[in-house]
């Protein structure tokens, strides 16, 4: 499936493990609790994506396109998901486990993070300007060299 374009698709509830989707175009799609641990995601459109409750673990999502997308509620792998310089603006991101997750460089502007666990999550570099914590379990998360600008924090 790598590099096919799937846009707009329905694969909710899909056992996609171990899946290489490499530069596909899955914007608009439908991924709500479709199992995707294990999968190769590097470069993939998923923007305006629904992936609530979708099972990431262990999958790579280096450059993915998370636009607008619907991840919450998300839980990353327990040792914490790897998702590096992926753009997650505007994202929705209420209520995920992102518990040790490694969002270095990321770009989150205008991301909702309400209720979400980033306790011990790697937020270095990220772009977080007019993201929302409002509720979010932030102690231990990393924000050396983050753009905090008009971001909006009220933890829990």
């Amino acid at each position: 499936m790598r590099g096919r374009n799937m846009q707009g698709r329905n694969l909710a509830a899909a056992l996609m493990t171990s899946v290489i989707l490499k530069d596909a175009d899955l914007s608009k799609s439908v991924l709500a609790m479709a199992n995707l641990s294990h999968a190769d995601m590097r470069a993939v459109d998923l923007t305006d994506a629904d992936l609530r409750g979708t099972n990431l673990e262990r999958a790579t999502l280096n450059g993915a396109i998370l636009t607008g997308c619907n991840l919450g509620p998300l839980k990353s792998s327990g040792g914490g998901g790897r998702v590096w310089r992926c753009v997650l603006s505007h994202a929705r991101l209420c209520r995920a486990d992102l518990r040790n997750a490694i969002l270095t460089e990321a770009d989150l502007h205008g991301a909702d993070f309400e209720g979400a666990d980033l306790r011990g999550a790697d937020l270095s570099g990220a772009n977080l300007a007019e993201a929302s914590f409002n509720g979010a379990k932030l102690e231990g998360t990393r924000l050396d060299g983050a753009n905090m600008e008009a971001a909006r924090i009220s933890a829990q």
